[in-house]
């Protein structure tokens, strides 16, 4: 237990270290006209999607994810309707399951919760005949700065962010 925690200190202090001086990345969707860019030194693990609408990048050992992905808006859901769709039931299931912050407009939503023990963030972006979806996975216990950090590394290269 204790080189267990020993392990999970020294991991996020070097995340601390080389997300700070770091390089960012680029994922390029063409099939959906957008790019994200992220920290490369802590994603190096990058899973495509075979339908060609995105990617999920992982960490090392697995426990941060990103998964990017384009969707086409085939039911014409708003921001409200994805919310809901997405979040209202998985809240709801398990009591350690909480809501963080959600704002949820016309062009865009942001939530944050936590499920599962774990600290999730999700950003969707309406466009034209579909959206463009980001969801981020930490550990519950990830540092706020830490947290903090890493969500101000990950965004739209081509898309300013509304607040």
């Amino acid at each position: 237990m204790r080189s267990y925690l020993l392990f999970n200190a020294l991991f996020f202090l070097s995340f601390a270290i080389t997300a700070q001086s770091g390089e960012l990345a680029s994922y390029c969707n063409q099939q959906f006209d957008f790019c994200i860019h992220y920290p490369e030194s802590l994603f190096n693990k990058k899973t495509d999607l075979n339908n060609g609408e995105g990617v999920v990048l992982s960490s090392a050992s697995g426990d941060i994810q990103l998964e990017i992905l384009g969707i086409t808006n085939i039911n014409d859901w708003t921001t409200k309707d994805i919310y809901y769709f997405k979040f209202e039931e998985i809240l709801t299931m398990h009591p350690s399951n909480r809501l963080l912050n959600a704002k949820i407009e016309p062009e865009f939503a942001i939530v944050e919760s936590i499920i599962n023990k774990e600290r999730k963030y999700f950003e969707i972006r309406m466009r034209d005949g579909y959206y463009i979806s980001m969801n981020l996975k930490v550990p519950e216990y990830f540092s706020e700065l830490d947290y903090q950090h890493l969500l101000s590394q990950i965004g739209l290269a081509n898309a300013a962010l509304e607040e």
